[in-house]
């Protein structure tokens, strides 16, 4: 008697074969196999063949090699092996396994991403895993992404890097991952849900984390304070600032809060906290002298620092680089009226970013009085619902030496006007070197401007003006107020729906007023070169539009000639025109090269312009035709 039937599982993955055979079951023969197992065995060699034939279609995947037929009869030649042999239903699943790999390597092989060295093929698939540095979901596609492939499964288990992300949601996983990422640094990331069982997580932690503690390089938690303590006080082992951090954060239930912690060679060198409420006790002690990158946003109303708390972390961290305050400060005591306290001047000599923005602007205002910042660092200042910028800065801009660059025949200034930001970048030669950026809503924009008299000091130095949007027109009143504190503007970008008014603004002449001396003058009399963007972009747009902007360009162009007694210097044209539209263009263009000594013409298309145009070029007028 024949023992009990069994089941055989393929060890080629493709399932389990749900085939009853007896325990002593005669081998088949695939020339003459026995009825009852033919149409199995036929069966599982045609999902082989169709699962590593089509294992990339070739009409998605072009440059993959062999073709279909020719791999079913390699299988097939492979299997028989040029005899008819014996071939039991277990030695065939042995075999299939090994035709299969055989043929992934041949197709993988082929494709060119596998002729890339492993380098390079893992900074590829690190950048396709990049769904935010602690998102859970890159966890989940690193797992997908390991078993395409032998090679990427064998580049990506060699790169530690791509095990470095630990979620302690998730324990089994985190295990492996931990040690796949051998010695290299390892991030924690944990976001609290409904109903997670946060106590069952954190215990289940304690056994499979606690070798790997001083591993951590950071710690991203999203989830209530009770919990980020918890969190904390396990790792608390990965530094000896975690201590201090832990004590300084209150204990609440409510979920929302986000903190954000970096370590270097076991010291925090970076944190963030989001929705935080601090404790009672010396805030100073949380931070260390180490810090060097420091976030504040959202705190709690009742925990909001001071200027003076603030003012101190500073001055208790001297080597701090980045700083964000976003509706962190609690309302300045004594109002407007408080006296400067010399005792609180804090030098910050290597910060390279600062971003503030609160709802009390005397706390702002404050706040900005008792730093000394080099002038190489980057100032954003969050002001939307003001239409005094002056307003949100100190009456004394010595500390703030970004507002006002040392002049200098290699540095510029630039003035950025967007919807949403005005800004303004100090550059040496082609060198970024500052900015100082006023994030705006796009309805207090033409306020801003109206009001630009009133940042006179900052406007002083500008020499270049980039305003091109698509946004709804500001008033020419705002532009013309912009433009009369604008001497020194030698460079112009401009384009969009802001054309219009601007022009308008740009070529307007106004006679002194009463008493005066006699004469007219006109805005940004040192004005040399024009650049005209977004003027046509498609041939779907309207050609008449187009048209208007450059006719309107040469009335204001025309203008500033005849009040300055000199044409414009440059005038640079970047466009994208129709056919049909040459004829038409070329009579405007002519005009505008009456009233500039050099104008410079940039199309993606300008083979149609240049046979149409080319008597612009003999006639003197020092035009130049350049494709981009």
């Amino acid at each position: 008697m024949h023992k009990a039937a069994r089941s055989v599982r393929s060890p080629n993955g493709y399932g389990q074969v749900q085939t009853q055979l007896p325990e002593r079951a005669p081998s088949l023969v695939m020339g003459v196999p026995e009825p009852q197992t033919n149409m199995l065995v036929v069966e599982k060699f045609g999902q082989l063949v169709r699962a590593t034939t089509y294992l990339f279609n070739p009409a998605n995947v072009p440059l993959c090699a062999p073709r279909p037929e020719s791999a079913e009869r390699r299988i097939a030649a492979r299997l028989r092996g040029g005899t008819v042999r014996p071939l039991s239903l277990v030695s065939f699943a042995s075999q299939s396994s090994k035709i299969e790999f055989s043929l992934e390597d041949d197709r993988f092989g082929s494709a060119p991403i596998h002729r890339l060295p492993g380098e390079l093929l893992a900074i590829v698939l690190d950048l396709s895993l990049d769904h935010g540095p602690h998102s859970s979901e890159r966890i989940l596609r690193t797992i997908t992404t390991s078993h395409v492939c032998r090679y990427w499964r064998n580049v990506m288990l060699e790169t530690a890097l791509f095990w470095s992300l630990i979620d302690l949601r998730y324990p089994t996983i985190g295990r492996h991952f931990c040690a796949r990422s051998r010695t290299a640094g390892i991030q924690i990331t944990f976001s609290q849900a409904l109903f997670t069982d946060v106590h069952a997580v954190l215990t289940a932690a304690q056994n499979w984390l606690s070798p790997h503690i001083r591993r951590i390089e950071s710690i991203h938690l999203s989830a209530s304070q009770t919990t980020m303590k918890q969190v904390l006080y396990l790792c608390r082992s990965a530094s000896p600032d975690i201590a201090n951090l832990f004590a300084g954060l209150a204990n609440r239930m409510t979920a929302g809060p986000t903190l954000f912690v970096e370590f270097h060679n076991a010291r925090i060198r970076r944190i963030s906290l989001d929705g935080v409420a601090l404790s009672g006790r010396d805030r100073l002690s949380m931070f260390p002298a180490s810090l060097t990158r420091l976030a504040f946003s959202r705190l709690h109303r009742d925990t909001c620092l001071s200027v003076a708390q603030v003012l101190a972390i500073l001055k208790h961290c001297p080597n701090m680089k980045e700083v964000v305050l976003l509706s962190a400060l609690a309302p300045r005591p004594g109002g407007a009226t408080e006296e400067f306290d010399s005792s609180l001047l804090t030098h910050l000599p290597y910060l390279q970013s600062l971003q503030i923005g609160d709802a009390s602007r005397a706390a702002v205002v404050s706040l900005l009085s008792y730093l000394s910042l080099p002038h190489t660092a980057t100032l954003g200042i969050h002001c939307h619902g003001t239409h005094d910028l002056r307003a949100l800065l100190p009456a004394d801009l010595s500390g703030l030496r970004m507002c006002c660059p040392p002049p200098g025949p290699h540095i510029s200034t630039a003035l950025q006007v967007t919807p949403s930001h005005i800004a303004l970048v100090n550059q040496r030669g082609s060198r970024h070197l500052s900015s100082v950026h006023f994030a705006v809503a796009p309805d207090d924009v033409p306020h801003i401007l109206a009001g630009a008299p009133s940042l006179g000091s900052l406007l002083a130095g500008v020499t270049g003006l980039q305003a091109a949007s698509s946004a709804p027109s500001v008033p020419i009143h705002a532009w013309a107020a912009t433009f009369a504190c604008l001497p020194q503007l030698a460079t112009f970008e401009l384009g969009g729906a802001w054309m219009y008014h601007i022009l308008l603004a740009l070529g307007a002449a106004s006679a002194p007023p009463r008493g005066g001396s006699a004469g007219v003058t006109v805005p940004c009399p040192r004005l040399r070169c024009v650049h005209l963007v977004d003027t046509h972009r498609s041939p779907g747009v309207n050609i008449l539009d187009a048209l208007r902007q450059l006719e309107s360009l040469e009335r204001c162009l025309a203008a500033r000639a005849q009040y300055l007694g000199s044409p414009l210097e440059m005038l640079v044209v970047d466009a994208t025109f129709a056919r049909e539209s040459t004829q038409a263009l070329s009579f405007v263009l002519t005009r505008l090269g009456n009233v500039t000594r050099r104008m410079v013409l940039r199309d993606r298309r300008s083979s149609l312009l240049i046979p149409n145009c080319a008597f612009l070029c003999a006639d003197g007028t020092g035009m130049a035709f350049m494709p981009l």
